[in-house]
């Protein structure tokens, strides 16, 4: 594949991982403050943005190999790793349990190991709805209740706001991209191999998140031997 990426600022490496259906555009309100002190490299997952979207299965463990290769093109020996969601998250973990010395610490938001029925649910919906005839922004409203918080949703202009910008992304994903994406999560299964990662992993999640609860981010932290945990204000997104 051909995969896209962008770097901002000098200091320690510091790679953004981003969620489902995401690009490197997701962290565009960040890179600004992360690149005071770091060297930030954001880049398309295999299935977005600018990166190539191959209509054929994709897997976890594929797209931490198109991670691990994107920082040995960059001459990257460790980096600091933030994530988000399922997605970011499930491709962090995969990178550390196959070569954790490449990586110093981790930082994993709104993600989980093992999904309950709840949020395989979700995610299988999501999928049903990718494959109907509903507009780009009817998608993004479909979703947005289990992606913000309940003041978010009642904040008229900031939810207007953001499905305008979600919705007229010009580097927008395809249909059969997202699925791919959707099905590898669904297919990752690491529970019993993340005893075995040394990083010091910080995990986060917001108090009104509905996808990845709480409860499912407490049962991740009690897989992995060195980790911490906070909580924020807010849901999913």
């Amino acid at each position: 594949i051909v995969l896209h990426y962008e770097e901002t600022g000098t200091g320690q490496p510091l790679l953004l991982i981003s969620g489902l259906g995401g690009d490197s555009q997701s962290w565009a309100q960040h890179i600004s403050d992360l690149s005071k002190n770091h060297r930030v490299i954001s880049f398309d997952n295999r299935g977005s943005g600018r990166t190539s979207a191959p209509d054929r299965p994709y897997t976890i463990a594929q797209m931490a190999n198109d991670t691990s290769q994107l920082l040995e093109h960059l001459n990257i020996p460790t980096t600091h790793i933030l994530s988000f969601s399922l997605l970011g998250g499930a491709i962090a973990l995969q990178l550390a349990l196959q070569d954790a010395s490449h990586i110093d610490r981790i930082a994993i938001i709104a993600s989980a190991g093992n999904l309950d029925n709840f949020s395989r649910s979700i995610l299988n919906s999501w999928v049903s709805s990718r494959r109907s005839n509903l507009s780009r922004e009817a998608l993004v409203r479909l979703s947005a209740p289990f992606l913000y918080s309940r003041s978010f949703l009642n904040d008229e202009t900031r939810l207007e706001s953001m499905v305008l910008s979600t919705a007229l992304n010009e580097f927008e994903q395809s249909d059969h991209a997202f699925i791919r994406q959707t099905e590898a999560i669904l297919n990752w299964q690491p529970s019993k191999n993340l005893t075995t990662i040394p990083n010091p992993v910080l995990l986060l999640n917001g108090t009104e998140d509905q996808l990845v609860t709480t409860e499912q981010t407490n049962e991740l932290a009690k897989s992995l031997p060195n980790y911490t945990t906070k909580q924020l204000a807010g849901g999913h997104a």
